[in-house]
């Protein structure tokens, strides 16, 4: 995930800039329970995710220290296994050995959440699996999907399937997680439960997008609250990244869409434009019909978002210009030399005006976005005080989850 702070507008790179101080926590997974590893992973996200860095101290052996490491990483925290420190000093996280004095992973938060979700896909099937692993603090009340004969996760056979608001309602959550393909059903769905009292945590841009301030105040009228960090990022801290630079910030510039990156990388690498973009496919990362990714239209959601955290005011993504990949656009960047990325830049003028677009543009191969490869996502926003900067994976499951869960975690503690 890689989050880091300058101390000076006239520093450049995130990693010539001092990182913040290692917060210390413990894990015993000597006997570790089922969905143990994954909470001591999200416990560990969650703290990154707001600018920390994480030593974690695992008892239960040299296997235990791995199989933490893995989950971190499939999160896509920068984590290192070692004894040692002294070297490691841009890592979001080390992972050691402990002597047995870690503590059980905390059980103690006495609250426990109802939660329905909507659509059981990749990111909705994958955070009910998550929930279904914390008894202790969740409640899987049901889910709504659109065909509720489909096959599922293994897993899931037991959950309760409605196929309506109405029916959704009905069973009572405190929180709704919005995983929903469609933005309009999304925006819908959102504002029927705010309106109602009930949360939201959404991994869905296009149903935030343009709509934010109407939503946050239906959250204050109804009594419930609204989250989304998954919805920019996927487990990069992009929306905690722009929050914690303060308002007004003079750019922003950013990858928000992991499977462009990813096709990116790998045209870069010598596959042909079909090609890369099969692959992409085949990863998980872009769906049958990729337009929406190479239009740019995606990350011009994603940008809108931006622009009402760091600016609070709603834009209209449509208003924000894109530039869509395509093979022949492509070649004429390679035959230009260097390293590209669908980079979304977002500034604001001494006069207070904001814009935005989307472009694919040539980068700095060692600044943070040309260091972004593959499915990662990143963000540098640049303010009067210095440089904040983050990366981290913005596609696939994994990541995803675990920003929802992170937000879920949130409101469990509020």
């Amino acid at each position: 995930m890689c989050v880091s702070v300058a101390d000076s507008p006239d520093a450049k790179k995130a990693g010539d800039v001092p990182s913040p101080p290692y917060v210390e926590l413990g894990f015993d997974l000597s006997s570790a329970q089922a969905g143990d590893l994954q909470r001591a992973a999200g416990e560990i996200y969650r703290r990154v995710r707001t600018g920390e860095r994480v030593k974690a101290g695992v008892a239960g052996g040299p296997q235990a220290v791995a199989a933490l490491a893995a989950a971190c990483d499939a999160a896509g925290l920068d984590v290192a296994q070692s004894d040692r420190t002294g070297d490691l000093a841009a890592r979001d996280a080390i992972i050691t050995a402990s002597d047995g004095t870690a503590q059980k992973l905390r059980r103690d938060i006495p609250q426990r959440l109802k939660v329905a979700i909507a659509g059981l896909g990749v990111v909705g099937g994958g955070a009910a699996l998550r929930i279904l692993q914390e008894p202790e603090h969740y409640e899987l009340v049901g889910a709504m999907v659109r065909s509720p004969k489909k096959a599922r996760d293994a897993g899931l056979e037991a959950v309760a399937i409605v196929t309506d608001f109405n029916a959704l309602f009905a069973l009572e959550p405190d929180v709704v997680i919005d995983a929903l393909s469609s933005g309009a059903a999304g925006r819908a769905l959102t504002k029927a439960a705010l309106a109602r009292g009930v949360s939201v945590v959404s991994a869905n841009k296009q149903a935030l997008a343009g709509g934010l301030d109407e939503l946050h105040a239906l959250a204050r009228d109804g009594g419930g609250a609204l989250a989304y960090s998954a919805s920019v990022g996927g487990g990069a801290p992009v929306i905690e990244t722009v929050q914690r630079a303060g308002p007004a910030p003079a750019r922003i510039e950013a990858i928000l869409n992991g499977t462009v990156n990813f096709i990116l990388s790998g045209l870069q690498s010598g596959a042909d434009f079909e090609q890369a973009v099969s692959a992409a496919q085949t990863a998980g990362f872009a769906e049958e019909d990729p337009s929406a990714d190479l239009s740019g239209l995606d990350a011009a959601a994603k940008a809108a978002i931006l622009i009402r955290e760091a600016y609070g005011a709603d834009y209209d993504p449509a208003a924000i210009p894109a530039q869509k990949l395509t093979a022949e656009l492509y070649r004429q960047c390679a035959a230009d030399g260097g390293v590209f990325r669908q980079v979304t830049r977002i500034e604001r003028s001494q006069t207070g005006q904001i814009s935005a677009r989307v472009d694919i543009i040539a980068v700095d191969p060692d600044g943070p976005l040309g260091r972004t490869t593959g499915e990662g996502n990143a963000v540098a926003v640049t303010t009067g005080g210095g440089e904040f900067a983050a990366r981290g994976r913005g596609a696939g499951r994994v990541p995803t989850v675990e920003s929802v869960l992170a937000d879920l975690a949130c409101l469990l503690r509020a």
